[in-house]
């Protein structure tokens, strides 16, 4: 429905503000689409810590090199327009702690 286009609109720019409040643009790939990705750059740490977010049941995806360049590892994070607010404010805060 046009209202999840609206909501779904409203998370992806909440999410990047997020990006801004929380200091981490320098992980994330510049990006308007529902998919967002932070560069991890280790298959290591990118496992941590998605590992970390899924424990507070955030669904988030390692990505590993050989899929992409090692060095270019990175969690994609998918917005959708059911997320709420403070999902969005939780999942990147807590990013935050962990890198």
């Amino acid at each position: 429905s046009t209202n999840n286009g609206k909501l779904l609109s409203e998370n992806i720019a909440h999410f990047k503000a997020m990006i801004i409040k929380n200091k981490l643009e320098k992980f994330f790939i510049k990006s308007s689409s529902p998919i967002q990705s932070a560069i991890i750059a280790s298959n290591e740490e990118v496992k941590r810590i998605a590992h970390q977010l899924n424990a507070h049941n955030f669904d988030v995806k390692p990505i590993l090199s050989p899929t992409v360049p090692e060095g270019h590892e990175r969690i994609r994070f998918c917005v959708h327009s059911h997320n709420t607010s403070a999902d969005i404010q939780e999942i990147l805060f807590l990013l935050s702690t962990f890198v």
